[in-house]
């Protein structure tokens, strides 16, 4: 294998040579994803790392590890080896991440910066073994758990351990069947106390009107937030409209808001439109499918609203451009 900062899948040993490698020394961010090494190929590589003493960035994407796989690399002396470990796509049942949060537990000199745990299957009891193993791990930057099954309680599970994270920069809850009041307050909470949280992704949830006025104070108050993804939830999920176009106006930091796939009135998203224009932060305002009529019915988008997406994307565009110049 040629030795280099990044080893991607083209310098791997084929799979069934992953037994005899040996991680170069000069090599930071390792990235197998997509090859199906399976649990031999996971015990090996586990075994790799135990002689490696770079701090390296671990890509696992879909590699089929199973829990046999994830045991092996979830020993102490192993884990505080990652600077990242991403395990998406390993379907690694509540099951899995109770290994994982075990190793994480014990390793004292933890220095992970980045956890990928998306589409594992992970419900809240994975949720609640996940919250007792983060406090250790004080250097996370990323959590995410998108495309799961942790529910409102897992969700505010998961906040309430993040709020021990001094460092944490980007949170990703996305697609987890949250229906927003469950875990509205927690999440309200991590918003208004992360001192560096700079995103939040919530999308394809099922949080409804109230858990969305929940909200809303949280990100007011997130001191410097600059993403918040609220896409594909519930329908009537901008009833309160007006509250969020005044923090879009007024928050010094918030960049992008993702609402596509919710029904906003007209004088709803009057209002949205007019406090982009007036943000002096916002570069993205995605109101997709908006506005629509006072029931949220289906059907044309009103004459007054497609002048009104007509202004956004105007507006959208001119952002763009300055940011380009700047």
């Amino acid at each position: 294998m040629a030795v280099g900062v990044r080893c991607a899948p083209r310098d791997a040993p084929p799979v069934d040579d992953v037994g005899g490698w040996v991680i170069p020394a000069r090599c930071s961010e390792l990235d197998l994803s997509y090859r199906a090494i399976g649990p031999a190929g996971g015990r090996h590589l586990a075994a790799a790392l135990d002689g490696s003493s770079a701090e390296l960035s671990l890509n696992l994407t879909w590699t089929a590890l199973g829990l046999e796989g994830v045991a092996a690399l979830a020993r102490p002396t192993r884990l505080s080896r990652l600077s990242a470990l991403d395990l998406s796509g390993n379907w690694l049942t509540d099951a899995g991440v109770q290994l994982l949060a075990d190793g994480l537990r014990r390793t004292p000199s933890l220095r992970l910066r980045q956890l990928h745990l998306r589409w594992n299957r992970l419900s809240p009891a994975g949720a609640e073994a996940l919250g007792l193993a983060l406090p250790s791990a004080r250097s996370l930057e990323v959590l995410d758990l998108g495309g799961n099954y942790l529910g409102s309680a897992g969700a505010a599970r998961i906040a309430t351990a993040c709020s021990a994270l001094p460092r944490l920069r980007q949170l990703r809850l996305d697609s987890n069947a949250i229906d927003g009041a469950g875990a509205a307050a927690s999440l309200t909470s991590l918003l208004r106390d992360a001192r560096r949280l700079r995103g939040i992704e919530l999308g394809g949830n099922r949080i409804n009107g109230d858990g969305f006025r929940q909200l809303v104070p949280g990100i007011a108050s997130a001191p410097v937030l600059e993403s918040v993804g609220l896409a594909y939830n519930s329908k009537y999920l901008v009833s309160s409209a007006n509250a969020l176009a005044a923090v879009v106006r007024d928050h010094p930091t918030l960049r992008r808001v993702d609402l596509r796939g919710a029904y906003v009135e007209s004088a709803g998203a009057e209002s949205l439109v007019s406090a982009f224009e007036a943000s002096e932060s916002m570069a993205v305002l995605d109101l997709e499918a908006l506005p629509r009529g006072k029931d949220g019915r289906r059907g044309p988008v009103p004459v007054e609203g497609a002048e009104l997406m007509v202004r956004l994307q105007r507006l959208a565009a001119q952002r763009l451009v300055a940011a380009g110049g700047a």
